[in-house]
């Protein structure tokens, strides 16, 4: 399907290799796909404050598939409901099979496709400390 935006971000990707080598004095760079504005800028500025770097918000599908498409990232922070279709499982899909390291940040208690049950999830609302350990549980500390 060439018209597939998600099929062209795999396909592109694929063929860019692994951007996500760092050298070890830089932090890791975290992707946040959320819809919420607010709840977006608060953990933007919460991650930043951990020492982790941000590359951006993606605050919906079209944006999470464009970033997802830079390759400029270490991990991503995921909201199953970034929108009413839940696309959010489509996005965990595309960093899936890119092998890229993401968590759900949701306000759901469980993923909700069963292919996810494996994918680390950290409920809303969740603390500065909770989000700290779920983003050394996914790319490590911070540097």
């Amino acid at each position: 399907m060439s018209g597939d935006p998600i099929r062209k971000v795999i396909g592109n990707s694929a063929k860019s290799g692994d951007a996500r080598v760092r050298t070890a004095v830089q932090s890791p760079r975290v992707l946040i796909i959320e819809n919420n504005f607010l709840i977006a800028e608060m953990v933007n500025d919460v991650v930043r404050d951990l020492g982790y770097g941000v590359t951006k918000i993606a605050y919906n599908l079209p944006s999470a598939l464009k970033e997802i498409d830079e390759d400029n990232f270490d991990c991503a922070l995921v909201n199953i409901g970034i929108d009413a279709e839940k696309h959010g499982i489509d996005i965990a899909d595309v960093l899936k099979e890119l092998g890229v390291p993401f968590g759900f940040i949701t306000g759901y208690t469980h993923p909700l496709a069963e292919r996810h049950r494996d994918v680390p999830l950290l409920g809303k609302p969740f603390s500065p400390r909770q989000l700290r350990d779920f983003l050394e549980r996914l790319v490590g500390s911070a540097r």
